[in-house]
């Protein structure tokens, strides 16, 4: 038997139409809040100083706990794709918890039931 389990999320941004995503696309800010690491896109299309502080300061304010890795870095593949710790009680994710706040549940847990796994 295989299982997959999920490690990280991986997002990726578009740099270029910033400011109209973030308004006309209110999922992407759901998006962005749920993610281990955000992937800079086209960042080769533009001037290294459009990568501004304003923009790394609204990605940080989303979610201050993810990674922000420009996919044209030198250090791209290195970065992206190794495993980190996701939660870290140290580190609090407020926009998460604003945007997926836990829901009472009135139903119960299975003791039979070990783990939930994809057959690829």
């Amino acid at each position: 038997m295989r299982t997959l389990s999920i490690d990280a999320v991986l997002v990726t941004f578009d740099i270029l139409n910033t400011l109209s995503i973030l308004k006309h696309h209110p999922e992407i800010h759901k998006q962005l809040t749920l993610a281990d690491k955000i992937i800079l896109t086209k960042t080769d299309l533009t001037n290294p100083k459009t990568l501004s502080n304003m923009l790394l300061n609204t990605l940080k304010a989303i979610n201050p706990i993810a990674q922000i890795i420009d996919v044209h870095s030198d250090h791209f593949y290195s970065t992206a794709f190794i495993s980190k710790t996701l939660w870290d009680e140290k580190t609090e994710n407020t926009q998460f918890k604003r945007c997926y706040p836990i829901a009472p549940y009135d139903h119960i847990h299975l003791s039979t039931i070990r783990a939930f796994s994809l057959d690829c």
